[in-house]
């Protein structure tokens, strides 16, 4: 679980944000010089593979399983689509790394804003060459179809069927039912011959089944003289003279109660962005990165941006494999609020919008440390980015 937690965490920025700018902005792999820590991969599969002598991927085995009503084995022609082996560094690789990102922000360091190319961070701190050959030779072998191998050399993606999930991982895909919706899941940890083991972390998952947005009920906040927020205890007839003082322009009245909205011009205001934007700091020329796992209704957008009087955006539609389309559920809502709010604090029209299909791992497992370009410079898994322009950027 170590390597597994270690993985994930190294690997989520990585290979999410790389997507959008290392196609967005070549600048960042034309900066790439030479770092004193780069450290060439050394080959850590030298054994014969044994399909009998198996190691388990502890942690790769949903809480669906758990929580959810089985509703018994799926089919063995079930299509297992996309999935994401995700590999592990070795202890010295993983070393180098955390080093080089501190050195990248270390004024003093030759390392200093030297950002590596996708390509460069996977010869360096990826699985090496003869490994990759080794671990998607072995899928192939199990019938798998290998889609491609990720720039960071961190991530094998294939295809293939619930009978070679069963063959090659010794684990299999059950239905499973939770709160009306129906959904699948292996239902124990995948297996694989041990001597693959050193370089293989786990799955990105084996389910649909993912995170769900954890809405909650407005709370008032004070801020203290210590400088910390916390949440404040009120009676109802206060809150209701509260509420008197402040009229925001956007009220609903629910059929219960009144909503009180925050359009973007509240949220300037509350946050003192109108000093930045008088200063003509409004997000021209600049990109952030958001993880989603829907497409989205341009029209949405459209009239969302209308509403509020922020210039027209500009979309341009990037699908990795193929395209998620409009999810049913709360992931389309939660990814159109995403792009709207993300661009609301600007004054120019986004400069780019990308949009592939879902990534579970990274919604759990992402480290936004945006402040390193090297994250920004990786890509190759198969995740949903969406770049828009943020008021100021790090």
């Amino acid at each position: 679980m170590k390597h597994l937690n270690r993985a994930f965490s190294s690997l989520s920025v990585t290979v999410a944000l790389g997507v959008a700018l290392s196609s967005l902005i070549p600048a960042f792999a034309q900066s790439t010089s030479q770092s004193t820590n780069l450290v060439a991969p050394q080959t850590r599969i030298t054994q014969t593979t044994n399909e009998q002598n198996l190691v388990r991927l502890s942690g790769n085995t949903s809480p669906l399983v758990k929580i959810g009503s089985d509703l018994g084995v799926a089919t063995d022609s079930f299509p297992l689509n996309h999935l994401q082996l995700v590999l592990k560094r070795s202890d010295v690789q993983e070393a180098a790394l955390e080093q080089l990102l501190k050195d990248q922000q270390h004024v003093g360091s030759p390392s200093y804003h030297q950002w590596l190319t996708p390509q460069s961070f996977g010869e360096t701190y990826g699985v090496s060459a003869q490994d990759l050959s080794t671990v998607t030779a072995w899928l192939s072998g199990h019938g798998f179809s290998v889609e491609k191998v990720s720039n960071s050399h961190m991530v094998i993606t294939f295809s293939g069927t619930q009978q070679q999930l069963r063959s090659a991982f010794h684990t299999e895909i059950h239905h499973y039912s939770l709160h009306g919706q129906t959904y699948f899941a292996n239902t124990t940890d995948p297996m694989l011959p041990a001597a693959l083991s050193p370089v293989i972390a786990g799955f990105s998952t084996l389910s649909n089944y993912g995170p769900k947005p954890l809405h909650t009920s407005p709370q008032l906040m004070k801020h203290m003289a210590s400088g910390e927020w916390q949440k404040t205890a009120i009676k109802p007839q206060a809150e209701s003279n509260m509420v008197q003082k402040v009229r925001p322009d956007f009220t609903i009245n629910t059929g219960t109660n009144n909503a009180y909205l925050v359009a973007p011009s509240d949220f300037a205001t509350i946050y003192n962005v109108n000093p930045l934007w008088s200063q003509g700091i409004d997000g021209t020329g600049q990109t952030i990165a958001i993880v989603a796992a829907s497409d989205v209704n341009p029209a949405d957008v459209d009239a969302f941006r209308s509403a509020f009087g922020l210039p027209a955006k500009k979309l341009n539609y990037f699908y990795i494999d193929e395209n998620p389309g409009l999810t049913a559920d709360s992931t389309e809502s939660e990814a159109a609020l995403d792009v709207e709010w993300s661009g609301a604090m600007e004054r120019m029209p986004p400069s780019m919008w990308s949009y592939p299909r879902m990534a579970h791992f990274l919604l759990l497992n992402m480290r936004l440390i945006t402040t390193s370009p090297l994250f920004l410079a990786l890509a190759g898994a198969s995740v949903s980015l969406i770049s828009v322009s943020p008021v100021i950027s790090t």
